[in-house]
This record gives C-alpha cells, sequence and structure tokens, in this order.
C-alpha cells in the first residue's frame, strides 16, 4: 500500500466522523457546508502517525476529525480576512452570510473541536495550543501592504517574520496533528511526531504560496491575500531592499489589472521561487529525519512517503515540481 491508497482507505472514516460531529452542532447545515471537502492531509496525520507508533486507529479518529474542524474554522476566518472569492469550488461563508456571522461559525467550530479531545492524555492541551498559535500567526500576518510597506521603508520590519508566521499559521496544525496521533498511540515519542509534522507544515506552506508567486510571473490578476502573503515571503527569500518595489507593484496591479510588472520585479519573484524550493527540499528532509527514532513498520514508511506527497500536491496546484527552477 502507498500514500495514496491509505489515504483513500482512512478517507470514509474521516468523513464519516467528522459529519457525525458537524451534525450535533447548531447550525448544522452550515457547519456541514464549511467542514466538507478538502484533501484531510491534517487528519490523515492523525491516524498514520497513531498506526506508525502502534496505536488503534479507533482510538485516534476522533483527535483526526477535532484537528480537521480545528482547520476549517481557521478556513471560514481566512477567507474573510483574506477576503478569497471562491473556497474549495464555493463561494466563501462571509460572502453567503455575512462576515460577523461567518467568524462566529469559526469560532463555534474552534469551540467544538475541543470537546472530541481528551484533558487526561493532555490532547485537550495541545489542540487549544494549537488553537492560540493559529490566532497568534494571524495577528503577526501584515494586513494591510500598504502598512507593511511603509514599515520596510523605515527598517521596523524583521526578515524572519515570514518563518514564524508561517510556523504558527499552517505548520503548527501539522504538528499537532502528527502529536494527537502519538497521543492517541500513548506512545512516548510524542515531541518527536511534533518535530516532524512541523517540518512537514513548513514545507506544505511555503509551496502553497508558490502558488501566489506563479500567478504574478504570468501577470495574473493579484488579490489583496496574495499582497499580503507576498511581502513577507519576497523580505525572507530574497530581501527588504528587494520587497519594497515589489510590494510598490503589486498595490499598482491591485487598482489597475492592466499594469505588468517590469522585468526586474520578475527576476525577483523567480530568485524567490527557486529560493523557496531550496528551502522546501530542506524541510522535507528534516521531517523525514525526525522519524528515525520510531518502529519499523509500514506504517512509518507511509510516513515516509507523506510529506513528499502532501507538498507535492500543492505544488501541483502552481505548476511547481519539487526540482529547483532555473531563473
Amino acid at each position: 500500500m502507498n500514500i495514496t491508497e491509505y489515504l483513500e482507505n482512512v478517507r470514509p472514516l474521516l468523513d464519516k466522523r467528522i459529519r457525525e460531529i458537524a451534525k450535533t452542532l447548531h447550525f448544522s447545515r452550515l457547519m456541514l457546508r464549511q467542514v466538507e471537502g478538502g484533501k484531510r492531509l491534517r487528519g490523515t496525520l492523525t491516524l498514520l502517525t497513531c498506526e506508525a507508533l502502534g496505536g488503534d486507529i479507533k482510538k485516534a479518529l476522533d483527535y483526526a476529525a477535532a484537528v480537521e474542524i480545528v482547520h476549517a474554522a481557521t478556513l471560514t476566518h481566512d477567507d474573510y480576512i483574506d477576503k478569497h472569492k471562491m473556497r474549495r469550488g464555493l463561494k466563501p461563508l462571509y460572502a453567503i452570510l455575512d462576515p460577523r456571522r461567518a467568524v462566529l461559525i469559526g469560532d463555534m467550530l474552534m469551540a467544538a473541536a475541543i470537546k472530541y479531545v481528551n484533558a487526561e492524555d493532555g490532547s485537550k492541551d495541545a489542540l487549544s495550543d494549537a488553537i492560540y498559535d493559529i490566532s497568534r500567526g494571524a495577528f503577526l500576518e501584515p494586513l494591510n501592504p500598504t502598512v507593511f510597506l511603509r514599515s520596510l521603508m523605515s527598517g521596523k520590519e524583521l526578515q524572519e517574520s515570514y518563518l514564524m508566521i508561517i510556523k504558527l499559521k499552517t505548520a503548527v496544525l501539522f504538528a499537532t496533528a502528527s502529536k494527537l496521533g502519538a497521543i492517541a498511540a500513548k506512545s512516548s515519542m510524542k515531541e518527536e511526531a511534533y518535530r516532524y509534522g512541523m517540518a512537514v507544515g513548513e514545507a506544505f506552506q511555503v509551496a502553497d504560496d508558490l502558488s501566489d508567486i506563479t500567478k504574478i510571473i504570468k501577470n495574473e490578476e493579484i488579490d489583496l491575500g496574495t499582497l499580503i502573503t507576498l511581502g513577507p515571503l519576497i523580505a525572507y527569500f530574497v530581501g527588504i531592499k528587494e520587497t519594497i518595489p515589489l510590494i510598490m507593484s503589486g498595490l499598482i496591479k491591485l487598482h489597475d489589472n492592466t499594469y505588468r510588472f517590469p522585468p526586474e520585479t520578475i527576476k525577483i519573484l523567480k530568485q524567490a521561487q527557486t529560493n523557496a524550493l531550496q528551502f522546501i527540499n530542506d524541510r522535507l528532509k528534516i521531517a523525514k529525519e525526525n522519524l528515525n527514532s520510531f518502529p519499523e513498520n509500514d506504517y512509518t514508511n507511509l510516513l515516509k512517503e507523506y510529506p513528499d506527497y502532501a507538498v507535492g500536491r500543492m505544488l501541483e496546484e502552481s505548476n511547481t515540481s519539487l526540482q529547483k527552477p532555473n531563473v
């Protein structure tokens, strides 16, 4: 069995449990709408880690569902903050209801998820910490590109802020998903599992952000969310000095879709793409190294396949491969 087959095997179990939980909540129709679809990468990671460490998948199912419900809640919030126009082929909830009610649905989903993990084994603390860190990461994100540009020009913006944001906003939920699998298995290897998931999550988020770079290189329409992401990304992978003209070009493009980025800006984006792909490959290596102390079995072998699969799925969306591109 390979990782694709494993996902196909466990997905019906995971989907069924998520739907069962959503149906018990108030406004269940809206709750179901928010939790349906998606790749189920985080919940699958919980189940797979549990099995790799000798646990029973049934003991991890509620934990896996809780992780996926938290993820759905964060997307509900992000859609409004970043003004996304579509999510999984549907209009985002804030556009269907209104922003206030959409955010409250996200809040209720997070609160509901915590009910399905235990206080006794530390899983409730692990998930609560993850929710706290995800919110902290979102708070650190520069939500106004004009303000971010001013901070760059004044020298206040730290180059390392991008790495902190991706750790908190995305990687921490992958890390927690893997840790919850270890907890469900009653394993002593919780921290190794957490570090494995963290490295996978960092690589995954950078792969996601690469799709924004690809859009701009192709001169496609830019939105506010993309511009918010690009500032810290370019500062981290290329440099603060190079980020300033890119943000200025992005602000023009935001208001004039006929504007084309100048060649020097495209060169910066391609350099960021190259450096980001190197970062991804480095993190994938780190993730696999954290499995060295895991027991040798078929499920651990699947965990070795998982990082390339998860990141590869994301890179497919931007027509990018893990091979370092030519600049």
